[in-house]
């Protein structure tokens, strides 16, 4: 039984295993027929990287397998490549030391790459690896992974297929600027420079570029560098009034030898500077291009714009520089001026020189330019330059304002020919003038002898009349941006006095064989660059005995010298000059004595003429001021002679005899003493005549005319109410006097005509006897207001008739006056006028908290007047004993001062300071503003006033006095 089952089951087995080999046999047979094992390692087919950059470098595929079973005959390999790859090159090598390197060709057919093998009749090996490297780039197309198909071939037969992927990327170019805004502080002419960093956004490279910068046509780049190595870039004209700057870098080599990174290694720098002209912001464009020839991939991509704030930072500005007098533009030596030719036709040019502020360009300015008195603008030359470049020529058309020379009395009459010649202008003139540049205004002037004064008076009560000064002023400067500086800024030439006469003497009368001294105050001028010569001349029948120059003290200064010269009888000359360090002097009197001759038959009238020269190295000026005197010689009597005529002055203060604000005592002046032709508002006094009647004698009406005639001054000078209001009241004090005695049988009135001119009328019912002698006093007050001062000339005079005559002003009654004697007095009127002035500026700058010490707060006149010069003296006498009591400063909220105040003396010769420790009274007010008060009354000799002055004492403020200036310490 079990043999027979194990032979069973053994017959089974072995059916099943011949089954089992025939299987086997026809597994193996099918196999070596239709099937070729290729064997690839793992990881390929695969490339160097993962992400081939397109234009840019090379990626190499690498193929490996191995034919596992049988040799792979007729073996080629094929590579599909994708859209935009390129086949570079095709190789093959070992797979690992030792494995063998077939030799292979290649072929493209469309997108297809073929590799063959043509070693070993094309076969390779079975059991063997190889390796076939592809090596590719990629053109401009679009980025992400793309696939590579890959056969591995048995002639035409695909024994395996295979695929290998990589991804394609572009480099991204830009253009980065740090700074996007640069400011050029109103100066765009000056180069600013720019920086932008050529990049990439992605981590691909480029090894070249195309940049391009665009600027408004105005704009102007230049300096160019990448990474401090220089380039040159085209430029080229765009639209819209553009131009673009452009450079191609076309590998690494024109790099510094590196690609472009996303990093900031590759720095662009240029400068950028606007024309004069230019206004606000302009926008600099960046834009780059990859690669760097055309077409680009990618596009064209924007940089960071930067916008250039090239425009005005303000208003163009000039700052006066120099001013100086040169022979012609192309001239480089200045001119004193007191070596200016002086003969009205040899030219000199003035040269006036302004420098722009940094902060903008001008495209034009307003131009005024000023002479003197003494002086015409020849506007045929007329010259503007900029910096250093061409002297352009500036014509009359852009003149838009002028004044011609003019006649006055205070400085001459000018001549026919120069009457359309002008000595103040104004012009407008379109000039580009960069921020920092000056600007020099070049014109000729003619100087000196412009004027013909004939017989005219030619006098100023002033001490100062300026001759040959020049004044240059930019009024106003205009720039490109709509930015216009109206604020006018000024050179001025050092300035000379003129020598002239300062007053009019008044008519002087005399007598036989009287001698009489004339004093007529006159001004040298600037002496000591030019001397001056004063000269009398009378008429012939007059002699001149004597004539001096006298100083306004006891001496002249050291090195000043007076000469004199004697031309004939009735002909003197006093000549002076410096030669030390005295340059001028005022108060100077030109004193002449005078001797009439013996009486003949007749009267006389004729006139003395005072005339002056000033003497400069380029020419002198003869008759350059001059005044005439009217005089008389009276020797016949005809009806009545007046012999004297006066003012006196019953007002006035205590003695000063040596004019230094210290009264000597407090005992009213002496008549003697004192100046009785100046008066101040309130003063009374009277007139006093004194003359004789003729032999013919009993007339009954004896007229005294009176004229007041302002010469000079800004205030009111009347005659009869106002200024000198007559008083014929019996309680004035009035008197008429015949032979020494009250005149019996007489009346006095006053007829007023208008407010300069009356007379008075005295009336004798029984006549005035022949040869009497009439003396009339006639009491005034100083009532009206005078404002300010008023100097004129008083004249009076005598005429008697026997009958009343109505109306002396109508000309048909001359022939019922009988005599004519006139004289005149000159008066001189001034007011008590104190002024307060804002600080040195009426604008107190604070540019940091510090606080501001010693700041000068105000400047209380305590006397204001201008005639003829400022103060005017009371000689010998102190007047106004009066002082500033409180000084009350107001300040704005958020402001202060220290307690204490510096007192200073503003006087014309001295000036010390007193200090005042606390205010008085100190008030904050509702709307936060503060008033403080200081009471100054300690800081003078209120009592006892004409005796020794206590220490830390102000004597009482005479008319010397300008007034006091208030200092502090002034915080925020």
């Amino acid at each position: 039984m079990k043999e027979k089952y194990r032979r069973m089951f053994n017959a089974r087995s072995s059916a099943l295993f011949r089954g089992e080999m025939f299987l086997l046999f026809l597994l193996a047979a099918l196999r070596s027929v239709g099937a070729q094992v290729i064997d690839i390692p793992a990881g390929y087919p695969k490339f160097d990287a993962a992400t081939i950059v397109t234009l840019e470098d090379e990626r190499t595929l690498f193929i490996q397998f191995a034919p596992d079973d049988n040799d792979l005959t007729d073996a080629k390999v094929t590579v599909e490549l994708p859209d935009g790859i390129t086949f570079v090159s095709a190789t093959s090598s070992a797979a690992f030391p030792g494995a063998p390197v077939p030799t292979i060709s290649h072929s493209l057919a469309g997108k297809v790459l073929t590799l063959a093998v043509t070693s070993n009749g094309g076969t390779l090996a079975k059991k063997k690896t190889y390796q076939f490297e592809v090596k590719v780039k990629a053109e401009c197309r679009a980025e992400g992974n793309i696939t590579f198909p890959i056969k591995i071939m048995s002639g035409t037969v695909s024994k395996k297929p295979l695929s290998a992927g990589i991804n394609v990327a572009r480099p991204d170019l830009t253009l980065r600027a740090p700074n996007t805004t640069i400011s050029y502080g109103g100066s765009p002419t000056t180069p600013k420079e720019v920086t932008y960093y050529l990049r990439t956004t992605t981590a691909s490279e480029a090894s070249s570029a195309k940049v391009d910068f665009i600027v408004d046509e105005n704009v102007t780049l230049s300096d160019f560098k990448l990474n401090g190595v220089a380039f040159t870039p085209t430029v080229s004209p765009l639209s819209g009034d553009r131009h673009v700057y452009s450079y191609a870098f076309t590998s690494p080599s024109a790099m510094g030898g590196s690609k472009i990174k996303n990093n900031n290694d590759k720095k662009i720098t240029f400068k950028a500077a606007g024309a004069v002209n230019i206004c606000g912001l302009k926008q600099l464009q960046a834009t780059v291009q990859y690669p760097h020839g055309t077409p680009s991939c990618g596009g064209i991509k924007s940089g960071t714009d930067v916008m250039l704030s090239m425009g005005s930072a303000g208003n163009p500005t000039f700052i006066p520089q120099s001013i100086q007098y040169v022979a012609s533009p192309s001239s480089t030596t200045p001119i004193s001026i007191e070596n200016i030719p002086m003969n009205a036709s040899t030219p000199v040019y003035v040269k006036a020189v302004f420098k722009n502020s940094p902060t903008a360009a001008a495209r034009s300015v307003k131009l005024q330019l000023v002479q003197g008195m003494f002086s015409v603008i020849d506007t045929a030359n007329m010259y503007i330059q900029v910096d250093n470049g061409p002297v352009s020529k500036v014509y009359g058309s852009s003149v838009f304002a002028k004044v011609p020379a003019e006649s006055k009395q205070i400085w001459g009459y000018v001549k026919d020919a120069f009457k359309q010649r002008w000595y103040r202008l104004w012009l407008n003139t379109p000039v580009t003038v960069p921020p920092g540049s000056t600007l020099t205004v070049y014109y000729a002037t003619l100087n000196g002898d412009i004027h013909d004064n004939g017989k005219k008076d030619v006098f100023y009560p002033q001490d100062w009349v300026h001759i040959n000064n020049t004044a240059v002023q930019v009024d106003e400067a205009a720039g490109f941006c709509n930015n216009t500086n109206k604020t006018s800024v000024q050179l001025q030439t050092p300035k000379l006095n003129y020598t002239h006469y300062q007053e009019k003497p008044a008519l002087v009368t005399f007598k036989d064989q009287e001698t009489k001294t004339v004093k007529v105050k006159v001004n040298p001028g600037s002496f000591n660059q030019t001397p001056a010569v004063f000269t009398a001349k009378a008429p012939s029948w007059l002699t001149i005995t004597d004539i001096k120059l006298v100083p306004p003290g006891a001496t002249f200064p050291a090195g000043v010298t007076v000469s004199y010269n004697t031309a004939g009888p009735n002909e003197r000359s006093a000549r002076i000059v410096s030669t030390g360090s005295t340059k001028a002097i005022n108060g100077c009197y030109l004193q002449v004595t005078y001797k009439a001759p013996v009486c003949g038959s007749d009267n006389k009238s004729d006139t003395i003429w005072y005339t002056a020269k000033q003497e400069w190295s380029g020419g002198h000026i003869d008759n350059i001021s001059q005044v005439s005197q009217p005089v008389q010689f009276n020797c016949v009597v005809e009806g009545v002679g007046l012999d004297t005529f006066y003012v006196h002055r019953g007002t006035r203060g205590y003695p000063d005899v040596n004019n230094d604000g210290n009264p000597e005592s407090t005992s009213l002046a002496h008549d003697s003493l004192i100046t009785h032709t100046q008066c101040l508002p309130g003063d009374t006094g009277y007139f006093y005549w004194k003359g004789k009647i003729g032999p013919s004698g009993n007339y009954k009406y004896l007229d005294i005319p009176l004229e007041a005639a302002k010469t000079l001054g800004r205030g009111f000078f009347t005659m009869g109410e106002g200024n000198f209001a007559i008083d014929l009241s019996p309680a004035s004090g009035r008197q008429v006097l015949l032979n020494g005695a009250a005149a019996s049988n007489t009346t006095i009135t006053y007829h007023r005509k208008d407010d300069t001119n009356g007379y008075i009328r005295i009336y004798k019912s029984d006549g005035f006897p022949h040869n009497g002698v009439v003396e009339i006093k006639v009491p005034f007050a100083m009532t009206g207001k005078v404002r300010y001062e008023a100097v004129g000339n008083i004249t009076s005079g005598f005429y008697v008739s026997q009958n009343a005559i109505p109306d002396p002003y109508n000309p048909a009654s001359t022939p019922q006056k009988v005599g004519g004697d006139v004289r005149e007095i000159r008066v001189t009127i001034l007011e008590f006028f104190p002024v307060v002035y804002a600080g040195p500026t009426t604008a107190f700058m604070f540019n940091t908290r510090a606080p501001k010490p010693n700041t000068q707060l105000a400047t209380a006149t305590l006397y204001e007047s201008y005639v003829p010069s400022s103060p005017v003296l009371f000689d010998k006498e102190a007047r106004l004993l009066a002082y500033p009591k409180r000084i009350t400063i107001e300040l704005p909220a958020g402001y202060s001062l220290d307690d204490s105040l510096n007192i200073y003396r503003y006087h014309p010769t001295t000036g010390d300071v007193k200090k005042i420790n606390a205010p008085e009274n100190k008030v904050t007010n509702p709307n936060g503003t503060t008033t403080i008060t200081w009471n100054l009354t300690d800081l003078y000799q209120t009592t006892n006033i004409a005796g020794p002055l206590a220490p830390g004492k102000w004597r009482l403020p005479d008319e010397n006095w300008r007034g006091v200036i208030p200092k502090g310490t002034l915080k925020r």
